[in-house]
């Protein structure tokens, strides 16, 4: 798989990032963003806690790398917090729900039907997103 390289003169910044024991909150200099909140009552698809729940993901400049920088930061702090992620995947903008799967999937979201999206974390030399070792 070839991950699409970013023009390094347009490369998204990080403006504000904190992750703790209770939110992960990635804002970038273009507006884009990530907001998750911890929601240790989700037991339907038998993960330990901390599991953390997308409040929201949205991308204001899309193909110049924002979504992507965005999940690689927020797997980071997820993984450093031994965090499982949930997201019910809402399609807006220029991709689809099957797009939207695909796209998670990159950064080792599994699909568990009707567009919600698991992740569990990873350990030791797993800890890196999928897309930051196909770089």
């Amino acid at each position: 798989m070839t991950m699409m390289k970013t023009n390094p003169m347009c490369e998204p910044e990080v403006k504000i990032e904190r992750a703790n024991e209770h939110e992960i909150t990635i804002y970038l200099k273009s507006g884009s963003c990530a907001e998750l909140n911890r929601s240790d009552f989700i037991d339907e698809f038998d993960l330990q806690p901390p599991i953390f729940w997308f409040a929201r993901i949205k991308s204001k400049v899309e193909g110049r790398g924002d979504g992507t920088l965005l999940m690689e930061r927020v797997c980071h702090h997820a993984d450093r917090l031994g965090a499982s992620i949930v997201n019910e995947i809402n399609p807006y903008g220029r991709m689809n729900l099957e797009e939207l799967i695909d796209w998670f999937g990159k950064f080792s979201f599994k699909d568990v039907g009707h567009g919600v999206v698991v992740r569990r974390p990873k350990h030791g030399d797993d800890a890196q997103c999928e897309a930051v070792k196909q770089r």
